[in-house]
């Protein structure tokens, strides 16, 4: 089932099916969220669902000193949740649009650019509404 928030967040969902123990909610720039449904009758329930404002990751990618274009940036959430994008000719990245806390930011080089004594790999937190900043430089 579906239904649309109003103005002030609330909404409604009616004749929710009866073995619904979880609703979620989810918008374009504040991402998901999810609550328990606490039951009040067979036909009425509630949740509270608190959405915030999605974040993202910006940085650069250099190697040696010098900026590396055309590598692959992923930023995975705790819950397994993924994005990425491509370095620019600067070395530079921007993922946005992620949901707030704890992420692997990780750079995917090819076999020239790895070095096994070098971390291509960063664990940060995103905040909401502020991108988070990691920059590379092996």
């Amino acid at each position: 089932s579906r239904a649309r928030t109003s103005a002030d967040g609330s909404f409604e969902l009616s004749n929710p099916p009866p073995d619904t123990n979880l609703l979620s909610a989810s918008h374009p720039d504040f991402g998901v969220g999810a609550d328990e449904v606490g039951r009040e009758s067979e036909t009425s329930a509630t949740a509270i669902i608190r959405l915030q404002p999605l974040g993202g990751v910006t940085g650069s990618v250099r190697i040696g000193g010098k900026a590396v274009e055309g590598l692959m940036v992923l930023v995975e959430s705790e819950f397994g949740v993924s994005l990425g994008a491509q370095t620019d000719a600067e070395g530079r990245f921007f993922i946005e649009r992620f949901a707030p806390g704890p992420a692997d930011v990780s750079v995917i080089a090819s076999e020239a650019y790895q070095d096994p004594t070098e971390a291509l790999k960063r664990h940060v937190v995103i905040e909401p509404s502020t991108p988070v900043t990691v920059d590379f430089d092996v």
